[in-house]
């Protein structure tokens, strides 16, 4: 954006499989998210984070599972 703004966007996904013998224990998971950082003086960092996750349990009965999150930061470094 410019010297004072950045931004990030980022993403992930994982399957994880146990094999036959643990089936009731295997998921997806996939996560997407972005933030935004101001430094408006040197060493000073102020920023949002959003971030969505998605759990798909591979359980009968068992709904998938989701969830935003929300993060502020203010870092100081001297």
């Amino acid at each position: 954006w410019t010297p004072e703004i950045r931004q990030s966007v980022f993403g992930s996904y994982a399957s994880v499989e146990y094999g036959a013998g643990i089936t009731d224990a295997d998921f997806n998971e996939w996560r997407v998210g972005t933030n935004v950082i101001w430094s408006p003086v040197s060493g000073l960092d102020i920023g949002v984070e959003v971030l969505y996750s998605n759990v798909d349990l591979d359980v009968a009965g068992t709904d998938n599972d989701d969830a935003w999150e929300g993060r502020l930061r203010v870092q100081r470094d001297f």
